[in-house]
């Protein structure tokens, strides 16, 4: 199956998120290495070849990769996995601490990450 990608900004904190899927490890390194030439990618080239969900960051890009799904269904349990994988790094760059008093910001932001993977992936099935 052909690697599919979608590039988006995250407004409220202009963060850019690439979305790959289906993908394994050996896919996501060649798509990284074309996409992104000057990041360490390391990490995903040497890793596991196969994988559920991935989410790391590359070159300052957030990279929410996601591996093949049984007959093409999307698996949201996955997805909101690694968006809150996602969200938590974005946050943490931005030195916003998340605690039992402040972890609106994670739930917005990972809903909001969620939103826009779900309508990527149910538009360009």
């Amino acid at each position: 199956m052909k690697t599919r990608s979608y590039e988006f900004r995250e407004e409220c904190y202009n963060v850019s998120i690439i979305l790959v899927w289906p993908v394994d490890a050996p896919a996501l390194c060649a798509f990284l290495k074309k996409r992104l030439p000057d990041a360490d990618i390391t990490d995903i080239c040497d890793g596991e070849e196969e994988f559920a969900g991935w989410c790391s960051i590359y070159d300052k890009h957030h990279v929410i990769a996601l591996g093949h799904w049984d007959n093409g269904v999307i698996d949201t349990s996955i997805l909101s996995h690694e968006c809150i994988h996602c969200a938590l790094h974005i946050l943490l760059e931005r030195s916003i601490e998340i605690n039992e008093d402040n972890h609106e910001p994670l739930a917005y932001l990972q809903d909001s990450l969620l939103r826009r993977c779900l309508t990527v992936l149910r538009a360009k099935r």
